[in-house]
């Protein structure tokens, strides 16, 4: 396949995060680039509905769209590839299942700690954990505390309690290719079945390691001269 303009990307941030993650990405062949960014949750809301709201904004009738979503937005573009047709589907410093969940994340599931986190608490603890989750120049902090800032506590604590009690997907109508830096402290390596590892890189690498993730999703696209769906 050539240089010409094909795909049609749509791509999901992660947790509290916006469109300022992918900024460095350079996506091969894009005929149009897409972010879907998170909504407001409803009272209550349960993932499925909130799923179903998200992909209101990708055009059905696209052909030779790619999905590809940063960790909590991993979960969500797997699930839109159980009913949306797409070509390729990936996943970057994200989960397949909840087994790949370190073993903290499982207790917050029945210990619930992150509802009494507010703006406050982020940002006076940040400089203790910013290291362990991947961000280490003052470029990275200053994005992730801009984009953490902007988000509600009410979307922050439904997409945690969103993310913890995923299961993951059985049938999937499509395999992600996944992306995972040896070096992640959110989803640790260790956990994660079958991934493309970028060495030395951390949950961050989406934006501190772009040009290698770039050019991984590049290579498996141009390993796929023919497209499997296609309107």
């Amino acid at each position: 396949m050539g240089q010409e303009e094909k795909y049609n990307y749509y791509l999901v941030p992660g947790l509290g995060f916006n469109e300022m993650t992918f900024k460095y990405l350079n996506l091969y062949a894009a005929k149009s680039v897409n972010i879907i960014n998170w909504l407001e949750p409803y009272p209550e809301e349960k993932l499925s509905n909130y799923i179903q709201r998200m992909a209101a904004s990708i055009d059905r009738d696209l052909p030779n769209k790619v999905f590809i979503g940063h960790s909590f937005g991993g979960v969500i573009v797997q699930e839109f590839s159980q009913f949306i047709p797409v070509e390729k589907v990936f996943l970057i410093s994200s989960i397949k299942h909840r087994r790949e969940m370190s073993w903290n994340l499982n207790i917050l599931r029945k210990i619930p700690l992150y509802k009494i986190v507010n703006h406050s608490l982020i940002n006076n603890t940040f400089d203790l954990w910013a290291k362990i989750h991947d961000f280490h120049s003052e470029e990275e902090k200053d994005a992730f505390l801009e984009m953490i800032n902007e988000m509600s506590m009410d979307y922050f604590k439904w997409a945690v309690h969103a993310i913890l009690n995923w299961n993951g997907i059985k049938n999937r109508k499509k395999d992600p290719i996944h992306l995972h830096g040896d070096n992640d402290q959110t989803f640790p390596y260790r956990n994660i079945l079958t991934p493309i590892t970028i060495k030395d890189a951390g949950h961050f690498m989406v934006y501190n390691r772009a040009e290698e993730v770039s050019q991984i999703i590049k290579q498996e696209l141009e390993a796929s001269d023919v497209p499997i769906f296609s309107s």
